[in-house]
């Protein structure tokens, strides 16, 4: 080993001894005149500077800076270096928007040096890759290598720093980045080629010399810090198949227990590539949680309080072993414009990624045919979680076969389809993928793996251009739960008959279980509007068996063949308890479509499809064998033949305890069409059924159709009764009730069957009818059914009565309980009732006083669906049941209900309190939990009302509507019963008047009020000369809310209130709040001049106890208001109010407010205003 390292010591000196050294940009004015100017073996030196260019070497040349790089070796800062850190070749600028990295280095196996340089800004450059060779070659387009892009080439790349590449800078508009190695990337593939090189010629490589493809690359010594990419940020690796030495590197994030970077750092596609990591140092990854905001930042540490900005940035701290990495994502919109984000997003292993909520928490990949990308994308994971967030927007045309536009969750395998399956067992749940496109599988993807976990996710809006419009699934063994997908579509492609399948979803070759499907409103251009399933893959041998619905809904979706969903090439899927309705197949099966398959249906309804042929279900080819059992095919249509079920040209198939009933064909066979197969028809009803010619069962092309223990019956075409019909082939029919003639033998009957109700589509068998007990137990006898199709076909061994019925559904003779149990209390009594049995039925009635029935039990016979039981305790809780006995059978009971008579309420009285609320009350009762009480403004409690609770026996309404009667009544709780309501009261509160005033004139108090709003409303007004209305009290009533008195005397203090009369004087409000007011105004000589101005003088005296006289001057008739307040602001009392005739004139004030009491001494303001005139004075007064 030390020989060889002397060798190339050797070499390389005679290397550079015979190299020529050119400096840039002494020599040239830029690096890249300089590169094209070297020859193999040549040095470009370059200076300090920042150089704005994007290079390209295609020869074997030393591009270096002047650092001193033998000082430098074996030195742990030599990232610090000032010359390294000062020569920046910096790829941000754009003049060609394909072509952005710093260095792309190119052709032919060089092998040329790279050192002591710093790759700034380096966006990446666009590589077409061949995904699949579907149809035409499908090439993706990415961006990658922002800083370095290596292609057929194998550099040495040593003590290099690599800052902030792999996205475009914040200032441009439509941010993007990298999506494979932000830092460096390298290609080796027959399959890769530059986007440029499509439209014109590689560069040329003049070298001569045939080289040897390197077992390792030499990456070592270099410095990593801010790249971006969406995988491989620091170096991705494609088709090599080699090492990748990156030892003695600084990583921002190193797990510092295993001393290694993760996958999303180092990444090798389909993991070929091997990283050599001795000596890696850098940041030691503390943590297991991080988180992310749209307000972060990648600088800060990643807390809760200091979140990241961008999950590519918190990507790199995942460790690939121990516990797994958690990476909380706070809602909002994270995109390439909005927060730097880069699509796709790779999640490595040993992660859980988790949003706060799907509707909130936004992945938008902002992508479109020129720029595509993935949202998420998954590969060959063990310990992996994406949960709460919306996928939206992203576009992978060039994913080719993988697809997947929202999300691909694929195998490390990125092209050949062919490749066996392998273990990904990431958990995926609560999603919402919506508005993306892809060539397969618009939604999501999954391509060749097995054990991914899928629960609670909608897909949606999305489109494919192959197959899949929502979701594909390729050679893969998924398992779903609460899987939504709606209206998606694919396009399909003229070039290719075989694609457009699966509008919603599309699975080949894979073991696929859903449980609670909703699958509506998707389109498919060819087979499977809703669904396609296809039993096996033309291009892989491998796949999973079984393909399983439990629980569905399958509506509202369109294809050519198959509206709701098609099954093709083998494939055997399980439908349970799946509703399929409102379908359209373009051509055929407008609910179900299948050729060459087999599917088997349980427990299914078939309603409301459409399509020319098979409305409800077809099946084609001799290789198709349907079991259809215990199911509904119902009210399904076609234009041409089979309206139900159409078998064409089919191996065979099985109807089994189902109905068939009214479908209608506009041409052809309402019912079951049966052409070129041999089709068994047991206990099933085919009834109600319509066509243009044969209304129930058709048989042609030489098909066989047999017929065991089965009822057809009703159904019509033009020709009126049609319910069996034979052009060719044969019809065996046995134990069967038809309304057809000419099938008498064979123990078959020609009897009305006596359905519960056919105008209500209740098929069931009335008690006496005479199919109960018709039918035959042998149906090994008469069918010949292949184990291969239906394994464990035998006889019938579980039925009721003496023989199986015919029709679809066996008559079961039990007792059936009571159902619909009731009561009504009464005083002293309880009436029982519940829905009537059949008029033989008796009924017992159990009454007890434990629940359990245990004890204290009496029994009662009645024949009537009633009870009444006077035997009453009133407060004592009783449970009762009912069961059936019909002759000597008996019914389980029914469901246990308890019953109580509570005792009502007694003495309900009533009060209007002042503050104008409703005061209850009634006679207490010891027993009682609570009380409930009830308004209502009817009288019979009728209307609606309003309800209150009170554990005491009182209650104040305090919400009482004024002027409005309402009536009361309360009911008692003996814990949860309830009594019986006690005697109405009523009330009807009529409010106060507020805002009386008082107002004087010469002669006369003016008083008003604000109205009372309510209905036949009038007041009355007492006067009194004292506050408290003891004295000289009289009574007035007013229809307005105003009053004059007239009867006033000069220097006497009345005091005023008011109150409200209504209904009648049956309701009386209280009394308003009093005024006061005193005829004081005089004229101080009546024969003296006007004045020539208003005025206010100062009052006299001044200060004063107990009165004072305030004097003004009106120049002219005029409005006047006097005033007094408190130095607080605070108003005391009104004067005047009126217009008055000019004069001089004199008002009285004896220190009392408005209501009469006496203020206290201190200073206090008055003014007045008359007309536009407004003046204040002061006053004090003494105590």
């Amino acid at each position: 080993m030390k020989s060889k390292y002397h060798i190339l010591f050797i070499y390389l000196f005679l290397t550079n001894l015979l190299a020529t050294t050119i400096n840039i940009p002494d020599d040239y004015d830029t690096i890249q005149e300089g590169i094209d100017a070297a020859q193999d073996g040549d040095i470009v030196m370059i200076a300090q500077d920042i150089y704005y260019e994007n290079l390209t070497i295609n020869k074997e040349i030393t591009l270096t800076s002047t650092a001193d790089f033998d000082a430098l070796e074996g030195s742990e800062g030599w990232y610090n270096d000032e010359i390294i850190q000062a020569t920046i070749i910096n790829g941000s600028v754009n003049n060609d928007p394909n072509k952005r990295s710093c260095l792309i280095i190119r052709d032919g196996d060089i092998q040329p040096t790279i050192k002591g340089l710093t790759f700034k800004g380096g966006v990446g450059t666009k590589m077409l890759i061949l995904d699949c060779s579907e149809g035409d070659n499908l090439y993706r387009s990415e961006l990658t290598g922002g800083g370095v892009l290596i292609y057929d080439a194998y550099p040495t790349i040593n003590y290099n720093r690599f800052v902030g590449n792999g996205i475009t800078p914040d200032i441009e508009r439509g941010r993007r980045g990298s999506k494979n190695g932000g830092a460096i990337a390298h290609y080796e593939d027959a399959e890769v080629e530059f986007d440029e090189d499509r439209d014109s010629a590689p560069v040329a490589n003049n070298s001569n010399v045939e080289r040897t493809v390197p077992g390792v690359i030499d990456i070592q010594n270099n410095y990593f810090e801010d790249n971006t990419s969406g995988n491989g940020q620091g170096f991705y690796s494609y088709g090599y198949d080699g090492s990748i030495d990156v030892s003695n590197s600084v990583f921002e994030n190193v797990d510092c227990g295993t001393n290694t970077v993760n996958e999303y750092v180092l990444n090798s596609a389909e993991g070929i590539a091997d990283y050599v990591q001795d000596g890696v140092t850098g940041g030691c990854i503390e943590e297991n949680a991080f988180y992310v905001a749209m307000d972060g930042n990648n600088s800060n540490s990643g807390t809760e309080s200091s979140p990241f900005a961008t999950i590519a940035h918190a990507l790199s701290f995942v460790k690939d072993v121990g516990d797994p990495t958690t990476i909380y994502v706070a809602a909002g919109t994270y995109s390439p414009d909005l927060t730097g984000e880069i699509f796709p997003i790779n999640i490595p292993n040993n992660v859980h990624l988790i949003g706060e909520d799907p509707e909130t928490t936004i992945l938008d990949a902002d992508a479109d045919a020129q720029n595509e990308a993935a949202v998420v994308i998954i590969q060959e994971v063990e310990t992996v979680t994406l949960k709460n967030f919306t996928l939206v927007n992203g576009y992978t045309e060039g994913h080719g076969c993988r697809g997947g536009g929202g999300l691909l969750v694929s195998s490390n395998n990125l092209f050949d389809i062919s490749l066996p399956p392998q273990t990904s067992t990431p958990i995926i749940e609560n999603l919402i993928i919506e508005n993306n496109w892809s060539h397969n599988g618009g939604g999501i993807s999954f391509f060749l793996v097995d054990g991914p976990v899928v629960n609670d996710i909608v897909v949606r809006d999305n489109q494919s251009t192959f197959h899949g419009g929502g979701v594909f699934i390729y050679v893969s063994n998924v398992e779903f739960t609460g899987l939504v997908v709606s209206e998606n579509r694919n396009w399909g492609n003229p070039s290719y008959w075989n694609v457009g399948n699966g509008g919603g979803i599309m699975s080949v070759a894979s073991g696929v279980q859903i449980t609670d499907l909703t699958l509506t409103n998707n389109i498919g251009v060819t087979m499977g509007g809703g669904l396609f399933h296809m039993g096996s893959s033309f291009n892989n041998t491998a796949g999973f068996p079984g393909f399983t619905i439990n629980g569905g809904v399958i509506s509202g979706n369109e294809g050519y063949y198959g509206g709701g969903m098609s099954f093709f090439g083998g494939a055997d899927p399980v439908l349970n308890n799946v509703e399929i309705s409102d379908n359209y197949g373009g051509d055929a099966g407008g609910g179900v479509h299948m050729d060459s398959s087999s599917p088997t249906l349980n427990n299914c309804i078939i309603i409301n499809n459409g399509s020319p042929q098979g409305g409800g279900v077809f099946a084609y080819n001799d290789q198709s064998y349907p079991i259809i059992e215990n199911s509904i095919i119902k009210d399904n249509f076609c234009s041409s033949e089979g309206a139900g079920v159409y078998y064409k040209n089919a191996s065979g198939g099985l109807l089994r305890n189902s109905l068939i009933i009214n479908n209608d064909s506009d041409g052809f066979t309402g019912g079951v069409s049966v052409q070129g197969a041999n089709v068994h028809i047991i206990n099933s009803t085919i009834a109600g059924n319509t066509a243009g010619t044969d209304g129930g069962v058709a048989n042609w092309g030489n098909g066989n159709t047999t017929i065991t223990n089965s009822i057809v019956w009703g159904n019509t075409d033009n020709e009126g009764t049609s319910s069996l019909n034979v052009w060719d082939g044969d019809i065996s029919m046995y134990y069967s009730n038809t309304d057809d003639g000419g099938w008498d033998g064979n123990q078959n009957l020609s009897a009305e069957p006596l359905f519960i109700d056919a105008s209500i589509e209740e098929y069931g068998l009335q008690i006496d009818s005479p199919c109960i007990d018709a039918g035959t137990t042998e149906l090994t006898t008469y069918h010949s059914i292949p184990a291969s199709n239906y394994t464990g076909f035998g006889d019938i061994t579980e039925y009721e009565g003496s023989a199986p019925d015919m029709g679809a559904y066996e008559m079961v003779l039990a007792v059936n309980p009571p159902t619909n149990v009731g009561y009504m209390l009464q005083t002293s009594s309880i009436i029982l009732m519940w829905s009537a049995g059949p008029a033989s039925y008796q009924y017992k009635v159990e009454k007890s006083l434990v629940e359990d029935f245990s004890t204290d039990v009496e029994e009662f016979l009645v024949e009537e669906n009633s009870f009444t039981d006077s035997d009453i305790q009133i407060g004592v809780e009783y449970f009762y049941r009912v069961t059936s006995i019909l002759g000597n059978e008996q019914s389980d009971p029914s469901e246990v209900i308890s019953l109580m008579i509570v005792p009502a309420p007694t003495g309900l009285a009533v009060t209007i309190q002042a503050d104008e609320s409703v005061y209850l009350t009634w006679d207490n009762d010891d027993n009682a939990t609570s009380y409930q009480i009830q308004r209502s403004r009817d009288p019979m409690f009728f209307g609606p009302s309003d309800f209150f609770t009170s554990t005491e026996n009182n209650y104040t309404d305090t919400d009482l509507p004024p002027g409005i009667r309402h009536y009361y009544r309360v009911s008692s709780y003996y814990g949860d019963y309830l009594s019986s309501s006690s005697q109405n009261v009523s009330a009807l509160v009529v409010p106060a008047p507020v805002g009386v005033m008082a107002t004087v004139d010469e002669s006369s108090v003016s008083l008003s009020w604000g109205a009372v709003d309510i209905a036949e409303v009038s007041y009355v007004i007492d006067r009194a000369t004292d506050s408290l209305f003891t004295a000289d009290v009289e009574e007035f009533t007013s229809t307005e809310n105003n009053f004059v008195d007239n009867s006033v005397e000069a220097d006497i203090e009345y005091y005023y209130r008011v109150s409200a009369v209504c209904c009648g004087g049956n309701s009386i409000s209280f009394f308003s709040d009093i005024v006061s007011a005193m005829l004081t105004v005089m004229d101080v000589d009546p024969t003296a001049s006007i004045p020539d101005d208003y005025s206010l003088q100062q009052n006299y005296p001044n200060p004063f106890n107990p009165t004072t006289q305030i004097r003004y001057g009106l120049k002219e008739n005029a409005y006047v208001s006097i005033n007094i307040y408190n130095l607080m602001g605070k108003h005391i009392r009104s004067y005047i109010n009126t217009v008055q005739d000019a004069g001089y004139k004199t008002i009285l004030w004896n220190a009392t407010d408005a209501s009469g009491q006496p203020v206290p001494a201190g200073m206090y303001i008055y003014s007045i205003t008359a007309g536009d005139f407004r003046q204040t004075r002061k006053m004090i007064l003494l105590k």
